[in-house]
């Protein structure tokens, strides 16, 4: 038996006999035999008697109420003697269900002391707190102190143990350890630590239901933790992997609005900002990369997450400047963060912004060289846009007539991006490099393929493949075949600068037939279908060259 129970047993044997001391017993000899029996410390007996002080119904009614919650509570004393926990528990119980005042306050502190010896902890716990808080003068609250005392060093020893399972990598046994804490009571700081690191392991495991419960329940039962902002953090996590983006946001609007300062509202302003963008509202995805960039420039010692963050942020606000063809902006955002970032992936995805600005602002020459520089420089990186790098250098050797360069970075884009989702960019560009080489049947296949794309629809790149299968035809002087394929253009596609390109083209197909009415009337066509087009002067040249044939002719 613990040191401090055989202290508060031998405190009761002397001083709560005094309970029934007010008690006219005289008149009772079962009472006052099994009173007698339990002074002499015959347990077994005393118990046995104050059982039939409860049974015996030689009693008045009267008297059986006024003896009947000490006797009640005698016999839980001496089933505690005889080691009957669980039975003294269930009296002691019912002692404090019977409302008489006397017997409250020993009635707790026992019921508290019996579930201890249990080893209910979270019952002791809960039943010896209120003792010392209802009862702090009472002559046991330095025995029910002691209690409490034992049971925090229990719940140190138990997280530590945890700990150490978790460590060991035996999850079920630390999530045990960490559950069985969980219950030692109501607001304990190791409780609230238990609920957190409980919590976060059930999220490793991907236990997503049991991690949620956790992370509300801490919130709940400790809204001002000192965790509260990671615990907001790890819902929106979960509320993530369950599908529910819409509580994902929520929660992380809270962390942001309410925690601004806190570890984790860099990473939850990120991610609302992502959101947003891929919701197309720029206008929030500005503004939460906004301060994100603020808040991230003006901490002192950032963790290498948070530099990452600000790296990412970059990235994000030069994407949300490439969406509105704010180049310039593009190209002086990354060029400022190129200066404060180390070598490393998060340099490497901002100098790619600095490299797409070039190339799309027409320097060419400083596109191809900062291009080249990071083929080699993205090796490791999986990310979407590391496939727009070879993309970028076949773009540019078509410029150059770089046919074997172009077929070169395309088949490097099948091999290395197999779901490339510009795949039509990537077999037009095939297209032009096989039709360079001479390859026109080749080529066909490929534009063909960019027609036939899912994605393709009626974008400019699918006008300009049907254009250049047209093209294929007319250098292999099929022009009956190439009309058809630019007829196709003005049909079927919807960019006007292609259509008028087309019509130029059938004119000139017409032309090379000697059919010059048609060339005209073609060109004339246009002319009125396409006005302030691109092939505008050369249609006006084209067309007042077949009035002449016709002219001629006459």
């Amino acid at each position: 038996m613990p040191k401090v129970l055989r202290h508060t047993l031998l405190a009761l044997v002397v001083g709560w006999t005094g309970l029934w001391s007010g008690l006219a017993c005289a008149d009772d000899s079962s009472f006052s035999l099994a009173a007698q029996r339990y002074r002499q410390g015959d347990w077994r007996e005393a118990a046995a008697l104050f059982a039939d002080c409860l049974t015996d119904d030689k009693h008045s009614e009267q008297h059986s109420e006024q003896h009947g919650t000490a006797a009640h509570f005698y016999l839980a004393e001496c089933q505690m003697q005889l080691g009957e926990y669980g039975a003294a528990r269930d009296i002691y119980r019912k002692v404090l269900g019977a409302g008489e005042k006397s017997f409250e306050a020993p009635a707790l502190f026992r019921a508290g002391e019996a579930a201890w010896l249990l080893g209910d902890a979270a019952e002791a716990q809960v039943a010896l707190q209120q003792f010392v808080r209802e009862h702090p003068q009472d002559r046991s609250a330095a025995y029910a102190i002691n209690y409490l005392d034992d049971l925090a060093i229990e719940a140190e020893k138990l997280l530590d143990e945890a700990a150490g399972l978790q460590r060991d990598g035996r999850f079920d046994a630390a999530l045990a350890a960490f559950h069985k804490l969980i219950d030692l009571g109501q607001a304990s700081s190791l409780r609230a630590e238990a609920l957190r690191r409980g919590a976060r392991l059930h999220q490793r495991l991907n236990q997503h239901q049991e991690a949620r419960r956790l992370f509300e329940q801490l919130l709940r039962e400790f809204p001002t933790s000192p965790h509260t902002a990671e615990t907001i953090a790890g819902l929106a996590s979960i509320h993530d992997s369950e599908g529910k983006t819409s509580k994902a946001r929520t929660r992380r609007r809270e962390l942001v609005a309410k925690f601004p300062q806190s570890a984790q509202a860099p990473e939850a302003a990120y991610w609302l900002a992502r959101a947003a963008a891929d919701e197309k509202d720029s206008a929030l995805a500005a503004q939460y990369v906004a301060w994100l960039l603020d808040e991230l420039e003006t901490r002192e010692s950032p963790t290498a997450r948070q530099r990452q963050l600000w790296a990412q942020a970059v990235c994000l606000q030069c994407q949300l400047d490439a969406a509105e063809k704010r180049w310039q902006v593009v190209e002086d955002t990354a060029t400022g963060a190129l200066e404060q970032l180390p070598q490393g992936a998060d340099q490497v995805r901002v100098e790619f912004w600095l490299a797409e600005a070039e190339f799309r602002t027409g320097r060419f020459d400083e596109a191809r060289s900062r291009f080249g520089q990071l083929e080699e420089r993205t090796v490791g990186i999986v990310e979407a846009w590391v496939a727009m790098v070879p993309l970028r250098r076949a773009q540019l050797a078509a410029r150059r007539q770089q046919w074997t360069e172009v077929l070169r970075f395309v088949e490097r884009i099948d091999g290395e991006h197999p779901d490339f989702p510009l795949q039509d960019e990537v077999d037009y560009l095939r297209g032009r490099a096989l039709a360079g080489r001479g390859e026109m049947t080749a080529a066909r296949v490929a534009y063909g393929r960019v027609l036939n794309s899912e994605t393709t629809g009626d974008s400019e790149t699918a006008a300009m493949a049907q254009w250049m299968i047209g093209e294929t035809f007319f250098h292999q002087s099929n022009y009956v075949q190439a009309r058809a394929a630019y007829l196709a253009v003005i049909e079927r596609q919807a960019s006007a600068d292609w259509q008028a390109r087309a019509a130029l083209q059938v004119g000139k197909c017409w032309e090379l037939e000697n059919r010059w009415d048609e060339a005209q009337a073609m060109y004339l066509q246009a002319l009125q279908r396409w006005p302030g087009t691109e092939p505008e002067p050369q249609l006006q040249a084209r067309l007042k060259w077949a009035e002449s044939r016709t002219n001629t002719r006459r």
